[in-house]
């Protein structure tokens, strides 16, 4: 008999447990249970008018008059009023209620174990909350290392393509340097070969030049020396010289 009851209170607590996870008076109840325990006055008397109508929770006029008790200690206007309502209601409902100890028991239990449910509930979501906010910080710490490492591989990028861009420079004014150094000896190689052509042809104009002062010297010293042939041959022998032939006592 004790397992038959054990099991349907299982039974009980997981319908209960389903009921208050879709329930939305039994979530609005917890709802204010907590404002309530925060000192809030409004949700005491919310939860004071849940108790005293059974919404959200098993009806019970006890915890109602004491959340009105409550509010009214807060300094609540229509705790006065609910308390008021409270007293014409409560002895009516002393007449209709069983004096069932196990029933109230019962409806304890069912009550502790609806805030029970509520309360592993609140912690899970809280937990996947936490879960969640793990989850995002973990995705944003690797964006950041993402971020960081491209920021960092595009600096490395950077410097590279600039010291390979300031060697570029070097290497092109070493081989301008070199091409210039080049041509200015070529030029130089060129001039010189210019001025040794120049000089050469010079000695040259200036070689022909004496050979031809010297052979017209040589032509005016033989024809001099002819001349003075002539001179003496026609002294010695007249008939010998180029006047002969117009000479009469030359012919023959």
């Amino acid at each position: 008999m004790k397992t038959l009851l054990a099991s349907l209170f299982v039974l009980l607590l997981a319908m209960n447990v389903s009921m208050a996870a879709d329930d939305p008076m039994t979530s609005l109840f917890h709802f204010q249970q907590q404002m309530a325990e925060k000192g809030n006055s409004a949700a005491m008397m919310k939860l004071g008018e849940m108790y005293e109508k059974g919404e959200g929770t098993p009806r019970n006029l006890d915890k109602a008059r004491e959340m009105y008790q409550q509010a009214k200690a807060k300094g609540h206007p229509g705790a006065d009023a609910a308390l008021q309502r409270l007293n014409k209601q409560q002895p009516r409902a002393a007449k209709k209620a069983p004096d069932d100890k196990a029933a109230q028991e019962r409806a304890r239990k069912e009550a502790e174990a609806k805030h029970q449910a509520a309360e592993r509930e609140r912690a899970h979501q809280a937990e996947l909350e936490r879960q969640k906010a793990t989850r995002e910080k973990a995705a944003q710490e690797r964006a950041a290392q993402l971020k960081a490492a491209q920021e960092k591989a595009a600096r490395e990028k950077a410097t590279r393509e600039k010291a390979a861009r300031e060697k570029a420079t070097r290497e092109k004014a070493k081989r301008d340097a070199l091409a210039k150094q080049q041509k200015d000896e070529s030029a130089r190689r060129a001039a010189q070969q210019r001025a040794a052509q120049q000089k050469a042809a010079q000695q040259q104009r200036l070689a022909q030049q004496k050979a031809a002062q010297e052979a017209a010297a040589k032509k005016q010293a033989e024809e001099k020396a002819r001349q003075e042939a002539e001179k003496k041959s026609f002294k010695s022998d007249p008939c010998q010289g180029p006047a002969a032939r117009v000479m009469s006592n030359c012919k023959k």
